[in-house]
């Protein structure tokens, strides 16, 4: 039995799933930390990168950490770096961990036919239908340019791991220059990332951290797309750009795939479920723990 991510367990011999979390073994899709369990002592599964990044926030025993399982392909997810999706090739199961299939600093998910589907559903709801990644990404390079030349500096706030990446590799394409907190500046390190454009605070245009020390605080979410995102975090801009796949590219992994069952995870994990069944798919969700998983063994 192991862990997948922080939320469910799969036996590798028989293929059903359970809602124990109490693994040693643990096949972790990223570093964020929703999805880190408590490592201490127990054997990691993971890419390079996401375990660099997980050993900075979790215990985590160095010599018990391995890139790869013999039964089972990492595949990318485009969520963050290093972030990878998981096929057991034995039982045909694909695990999802957060993803993105537009293509984008960290690479993109690609979808690849299985029998079962664990699907993080985020933003699995009509609501969340995403502008074109590059349009974004041109689009907050625009701003924080005008902003510039006004004399005015831009803070940029996001996660210290995913987004702060995103955004420096934009600023790094345009030679704006930038600084970053020291949490941002210490995951950099692990990755050994380094971008010609991080200066020094009094040297940059933009700081990215949660600080606010410019005149002008933004930010970038795929939440963003509700107008009060913007209020509720007292921004002056906030744009539409999200390291998870939106509801189209949700619906059209799903059919790529083309599983015999499905089970959701995180964000709207329940009403897309029922929406999968009305679909004609056999879909369960995995946030609905009034039901025995137990009952849909694979």
């Amino acid at each position: 039995m192991v862990l997948l991510d922080n939320i469910i367990s799969l036996n590798l011999e028989t293929g059903t799933l359970n809602y124990n979390k109490k693994r040693e073994k643990v096949f972790l899709s990223h570093a964020h930390y929703d999805h880190i369990p408590s490592l201490k002592n127990k054997t990691v599964y993971s890419s390079k990168e996401t375990f660099k990044v997980a050993s900075l926030r979790k215990k985590i025993n160095h010599n018990n950490f391995f890139e790869n399982h013999k039964e089972v392909k990492f595949l990318d997810a485009g969520h963050t770096i290093g972030s990878k999706m998981f096929y057991f090739k034995n039982h045909k199961i694909l695990f999802t961990g957060d993803f993105r299939t537009k293509k984008s600093y960290c690479g993109k998910a690609q979808p690849k036919k299985a029998e079962t589907l664990i699907i993080e559903s985020t933003f699995a709801n009509e609501k969340f239908i995403f502008p074109d990644y590059n349009e974004t990404l041109k689009e907050i390079k625009d701003y924080i340019l005008e902003q510039n030349n006004k004399n005015l500096k831009v803070n940029f706030q996001a996660y210290t791991f995913g987004k702060s990446q995103e955004i420096q590799f934009l600023l790094e394409k345009y030679n704006i220059p930038f600084s970053v907190s020291r949490e941002v500046n210490d995951i950099n390190e692990k990755l050994n990332l380094k971008f010609k454009n991080k200066t020094s605070i009094k040297e940059s245009q933009v700081y990215i951290g949660r600080e606010r020390i410019f005149e002008k605080t933004i930010s970038a979410s795929g939440w963003a797309i509700d107008p009060s995102y913007k209020y509720r975090l007292k921004l002056d801009e906030a744009f539409i750009l999200s390291d998870h796949a939106d509801y189209i590219s949700i619906i059209e992994f799903i059919k790529k795939v083309d599983p015999e069952r499905i089970f959701t995870f995180h964000g709207f994990s329940n009403e897309f479920a029922l929406k999968l069944k009305k679909a004609g798919y056999n879909a369960y969700s995995l946030d609905n723990k009034n039901k025995n998983i137990l009952d849909y063994t694979i």
